[in-house]
């Protein structure tokens, strides 16, 4: 017949062995920073990954603008251009830069919400 100081003896090692067992809240942690710390060191960064995180409104700004510098080239080689002809063509690369940095914008405006092929994140 087990005694009393059998039983709490028992009980004793059985929680012992629980508590051993248990989940560890800071394994997880810890192995969570292993991993983040893994992934940034293997990330590299190249030429290309830098050029991909410039905006849409920016590349397309540089389009505008330098649509913008082959008019002002146009507007300024014409034959019998009046004096005022190098402010239209800088009027010109102005109008374009705008018109590409709104179009930009447009492109951009759905990124936030959308994947690369239409499906919502």
């Amino acid at each position: 017949m087990p005694t009393n100081n059998d039983e709490i003896e028992r009980l004793k090692r059985l929680r012992e062995q629980q508590i051993r067992t248990r989940y560890d809240p800071n394994e997880k942690k810890a192995k969570y920073e292993q991993i983040s710390r893994q992934r940034r060191q293997s990330t590299k960064v190249t030429g290309r990954s830098v050029l991909k995180d410039i905006p849409n409104k920016v590349w397309w700004a540089l389009a505008g603008g330098l649509i913008g510098l082959l008019f002002y080239v146009i507007i300024t080689h014409l034959p019998d251009m009046p004096a005022y002809g190098p402010l239209l063509g800088l009027g010109g690369i102005v109008f374009f830069v705008v018109v590409g940095w709104i179009m930009g914008a447009a492109r951009d405006s759905g990124n936030d919400d959308w994947g690369p092929k239409g499906i919502k994140k």
